[in-house]
């Protein structure tokens, strides 16, 4: 997902909606950077968000779920915010969960 696309959809995300849950798609690996980096991110944003973690060995349908709807060459990890209206918003890896958060950060201050 690029920039553009997270920005259109917080964009069109409804004022009040908040994120119940963070879901976390990974491959088991000692020292992930990414996976580290993106559970910080999580954690120093969000602290009081749930996190659910799937292992794509373990939970081979979601990871077909991820890239059936993203770009080809999909890496791990993948982000999905859920809503608490139940709606599934798919944010992408550490570096679009970064832009998502800068960008909803951006949007608490302007207002």
């Amino acid at each position: 997902m690029t920039t553009v696309q997270i920005q259109q959809q917080f964009r069109q995300q409804p004022e009040g909606t908040q994120i119940m849950s963070i879901e976390i798609l990974c491959r088991t690996a000692p020292n992930c950077p990414f996976y580290e980096e993106t559970k910080r991110l999580i954690r120093s944003n969000m602290p009081n968000t749930s996190l659910a973690e799937y292992n794509v060995s373990a939970f081979p349908d979601k990871w077909r779920e991820v890239t059936n709807k993203g770009p080809k060459g999909v890496t791990l990890p993948q982000v999905t915010f859920i809503m608490e209206n139940g709606r599934r918003k798919h944010v992408g890896g550490a570096k679009e969960l970064e832009e998502a958060f800068a960008k909803m950060k951006n949007r608490r201050e302007s207002h």
